[in-house]
């Protein structure tokens, strides 16, 4: 399977950077991990608490779904506030 360069750049920033300073700052704790499909589509949805939803959900998949994943969100939301969602724009294109 071959990666984007800017898509393994992204991929690698999540896991070396983003990934441990999101478990050691907020705590993160996952359960019900081993529900996820190992094959096929899955939609995850975020209850929309902040602008770091997307960068907590992707900390908390295993890394097989990380590669494939997209993020879709509302752009007349997200559009109005450019500058809190930028880093995960630039993270997660």
């Amino acid at each position: 399977m071959s990666i984007d360069p800017r898509r393994l750049f992204a991929l690698s920033l999540h896991l070396l950077v983003l990934r441990p300073l999101l478990h050691l700052i907020f705590g993160l704790n996952v359960r019900g991990r081993e529900n996820l499909p190992r094959h096929g589509p899955c939609i995850l949805a975020a209850n929309h608490n902040s602008h770091l939803d997307i960068l907590m959900i992707f900390a908390a998949l295993p890394v097989r779904l990380i590669v494939t994943a997209h993020v879709v969100a509302a752009l007349d939301y997200f559009a109005r506030h450019r500058h809190p969602s930028a880093p995960a724009n630039i993270i997660y294109p």
